[in-house]
């Protein structure tokens, strides 16, 4: 099956997160997976989801891509034994990781993170896990 503009920018994001060091485990829309577990304890990982918004005609020329924005949002999973700062710590490595300006092409897709991302400070419970937030907002065509 051919790639098309949405899906190249979904692998756009992965390939540049699978180039992280050290990336943690992390889980996509629509996979099935058990967190992980080391020594029967459960390890920290996150969750990618993304947000597209509506795309912008900002061009003259007929052939001239459209502008398209959206935000990655990252689920950053750790587990309730962490505290507020130490789950903060993690969350901000994976934002830090995503620097403003950053390039990421795939394909025919031409992106880049639009601003610095943004580690939402409202962590909360989820299961047995701490969940918070960061969101990578980026524009490209």
């Amino acid at each position: 099956m051919p790639e098309n503009r949405d899906l190249e920018i979904w692998l756009a994001f992965r390939s540049y997160l699978d180039a992280m060091p050290d990336v943690p485990f992390y889980a996509t829309p629509l996979e099935t997976f058990d967190p992980p577990v080391i020594g029967g304890l459960p390890q920290p990982y996150f969750i990618m989801t993304d947000v597209r918004f509506d795309n912008v005609r900002r061009f003259i020329d007929h052939a001239d891509g459209n502008w398209r924005t959206g935000v990655m949002n990252i689920a950053v999973m750790t587990p309730v034994t962490w505290n507020y700062e130490q789950s903060l710590q993690y969350a901000g490595r994976i934002a830090e990781y995503f620097i403003e300006d950053t390039r990421l092409d795939y394909g025919d897709a031409r992106l880049r993170v639009g601003k610095t991302p943004q580690v939402v400070n409202n962590s909360y419970r989820d299961g047995g896990m701490n969940r918070t937030p960061v969101n990578v907002f980026w524009e490209g065509i």
